[in-house]
């Protein structure tokens, strides 16, 4: 079921909605790169081409797979005819599955963090792994109708191409690997727990005015707890001291002041309770490993898919 002619650089993807959509394209002609803000994940199904990206250009063939992070260039140009299926993510769609496809994994590509230094990693499919082809279809398919039209099945679909690729791989990568890199993450590694009540209120005051210059002794008087006891009880409850999670909520808040305002830097930092600049991007990178600045400019690229 292959698509025709690819209709020229900057076009915007016509999907129906939801965090996954695919399509098949047939190249007979070189393809500038193009950057989008989702993640992507090509198949080439037919032929042979050169892939294009800031990294110079690697040969691609039937078999092989394609990953590109989001605001990545990579282009195609196909040494005669080249089919390519492209199953695109949304970015913290596709950090949730990544996230958890192992207790304590990181994923680079999230909403709050830079794109990983290696532009397109490059995979070879395992001869013997299942024929994936049917289940690119039925994404392509599934992609031009309702968002809530069998979405679980879109994500089983998904599931199962990161299964091939990620748990059945043998062969070489080019570029860096694909897994996420092994980190602690608090609460990815252990079991549900049910919340304490005074962590709970503690942490819900530190999300209601994070501005508020808490200190440990005014927050612990707050839900009437001894310093010790307020520290082991949050610890339990989030594996985090009230501190740390104060920092936390600030940068999230942060955050999204920085994709949703115009606001300058430093009256940001203020609103989330942070009264300098140095001080907002210190710690701003412990959390999002991207200066704001950076973090903003990223942030206001366009976009390309019509989700």
């Amino acid at each position: 079921m292959l698509a025709p002619d690819d209709t020229g650089p900057g076009r915007l993807l016509t999907c129906a909605g939801g965090p996954v959509f695919a399509e098949t394209t047939v190249y007979r002609r070189r393809r500038e790169p193009e950057a989008y803000d989702w993640c992507r994940l090509g198949f080439i199904r037919e032929g042979t081409a050169w892939l294009l990206s800031t990294d110079g250009s690697e040969h691609v063939r039937a078999g092989h797979a394609i990953f590109t992070g989001p605001g990545v260039l990579c282009g195609i140009e196909p040494e005669d005819v080249t089919a390519m299926s492209t199953v695109y993510l949304q970015r913290d769609y596709f950090a949730d599955l990544m996230t958890w496809h192992r207790p304590g994994a990181v994923c680079p590509w999230t909403r709050e963090s830079a794109c990983p230094d290696s532009s397109v990693i490059i995979r070879s499919l395992h001869p013997g792994a299942v024929n994936i082809e049917p289940w690119l279809d039925e994404l392509v398919s599934l992609s031009h109708q309702s968002a809530t039209t069998r979405f679980y099945r879109r994500q089983a679909l998904v599931s199962g191409l990161l299964d091939i690729l990620i748990e059945d791989h043998s062969g070489p990568d080019k570029h860096g690997p694909w897994a996420p890199v092994a980190a602690h993450v608090p609460g990815l590694s252990r079991r549900p727990v049910v919340l304490r009540e005074p962590a709970r209120q503690a942490a819900y005051l530190l999300e209601s005015d994070p501005a508020r210059p808490w200190s440990l002794a005014e927050l612990a008087r707050s839900v009437h707890l001894s310093l010790s006891q307020l520290t082991r009880v949050f610890a339990a409850s989030y594996e985090l001291t009230p501190i740390t999670y104060l920092g936390l909520v600030r940068a999230r808040r942060f955050a999204h002041l920085l994709r949703t305002t115009n606001l300058p830097i430093t009256t940001a930092a203020r609103q989330v309770g942070w009264n300098s600049r140095g001080h907002a991007a210190r710690h701003f990178r412990r959390y999002f490993g991207t200066t704001p600045s950076e973090y903003r400019r990223a942030r206001l690229a366009p976009t390309r898919i019509a989700a």
